[in-house]
């Protein structure tokens, strides 16, 4: 992205005569001023549109400094369409010039969440790196954690013996990067891939010692014991049950009963929500229906059927049992490993109708924070050193411009 008085130059300007003589450039003003301001409304409102309705949703987040050394905090949410597409919208990059507490951290992605309308019950999880301040801050408002699987993995090798070992370690690097994509779902990998570090990758080998295999186990003891967090070990094993290509080929009998109540809990609790919202809708319309039809209604007397009525047209339709569906899910062939996941529950959302809703939830958490660093990336390449006096206000806009301008 080149600076906004780049319409100025004579270069610029003659090159865009050459083009086309009839053309009139606007200014530098009429760009920062009218044009770029009205651009970053318009996308905002399609993408508080796009956002406003999905069901759930997960978020990455970091903090980051420009080249004027700056503080800034970006957050981006992830979150599966209607039509099983993985989309990542970056709603801010806020100039962060207080104290990196765990309590500022907190309170401001709280604002963040509320200034764009998405209620944080609809937080399935936040992926963040290790640091001190953000898992504190991520406890204090009571959201789910994972953590990035690039930093532990990064944090498992000590890079002053990195050389020594690079042929016994280089494929780690491949897992990383696959790991970071933000296009395609990556959470349902981790518990897959932590089973190929223990039984394949990392796994000592009898016939060798020395320093590549003291590495390989202080690694993978490192990995096993970070993911053996209860609360992240469930969460993961959430999302590989609802990926198609695993179920419960990486779960053991404990873990997928375990899964299998959980979503039995979670799914009986998205029915409710559901008819709970659908009943105060249709009472809404109906109140509004009479209301426009009487503007002065007369006090009538309330008959036993209207009470009848009104809880029959809020149960909700016959299904068959959640059980039912759950042990048809298992039963039907695997995907193909490599395939698309979110493809595969396009065409059988309507089969699955209750445990797609939940793979919803989960297959967009990210499995590392590779979003938000990509945000410092785009960032970086705004404040350059020709545009060091960018307003935070101005970074912002262009970080969000760059970063959503395709959304439809």
């Amino acid at each position: 992205m080149v600076p906004i008085q780049t319409v100025e130059r004579d270069g610029f300007r003659c090159m865009v005569r050459t083009l086309d003589a009839k053309y009139e450039l606007p200014s530098r003003k009429v760009f920062s001023q009218r044009l770029l301001p009205e651009l970053s409304t318009e996308v905002r409102d399609k993408v508080m549109n796009e956002i406003g309705n999905i069901e759930a949703f997960s978020a990455t987040t970091d903090l980051w400094s420009s080249r004027t050394t700056e503080p800034y905090i970006s957050l981006t949410i992830h979150f599966i369409d209607d039509d099983w597409k993985l989309r990542n919208r970056c709603l801010q990059t806020a100039f962060f010039p207080d104290d990196h507490t765990g309590a500022l951290i907190a309170d401001g992605l709280k604002e963040t969440l509320t200034a764009w309308g998405l209620d944080e019950v609809r937080l399935m999880c936040m992926t963040t790196d290790s640091g001190a301040n953000m898992v504190c801050a991520l406890g204090i408002n009571k959201w789910p954690r994972l953590a990035c699987f690039g930093h532990r993995l990064h944090i498992a090798i000590d890079i002053k013996v990195w050389e020594a070992i690079t042929t016994a370690l280089t494929p780690l690097q491949a897992f990383t990067d696959a790991l970071s994509g933000e296009e395609y779902v990556s959470v349902s990998y981790v518990k897959p891939v932590l089973h190929l570090f223990n039984s394949k990758i990392l796994k000592p080998e009898e016939d060798k010692t020395g320093l590549s295999e003291d590495i390989k186990k202080k690694v993978l003891e490192y990995l096993n014991e970070k993911y053996q967090d209860p609360a992240t070990n469930k969460l993961l094993s959430m999302a590989t049950f609802l990926d198609p290509q695993f179920k419960a080929t990486y779960l053991s009998p404990e873990e997928l009963e375990e899964v299998k109540n959980r979503a039995a809990t979670e799914a009986k609790a998205l029915e409710e929500k559901t008819a709970t919202e659908t009943s105060s809708t249709v009472g809404q319309r109906e109140m509004e229906e009479r209301t426009a039809l009487s503007p002065q209604p007369k006090k009538n007397k309330i008959s036993l059927a209207s009470f009848f009525a009104e809880c029959s047209s809020s149960a909700p339709p016959k299904q068959q049992g959640f059980g039912v569906e759950l042990d048809s899910y298992l039963l039907i062939v695997t995907a193909d490993h490599g395939s698309d996941p979110l493809q595969w529950w396009h065409l059988h959302s309507s089969h699955f109708p209750r445990i797609s809703r939940l793979a919803k939830q989960y297959l967009c958490i990210p499995a590392t924070s590779s979003p938000s660093e990509r945000v410092f990336s785009t960032g970086g390449n705004i404040v350059t050193s020709s545009r060091a006096s960018l307003k935070p206000e101005n970074v912002d806009r262009l970080v969000f411009l760059a970063k959503n301008l395709n959304v439809a």
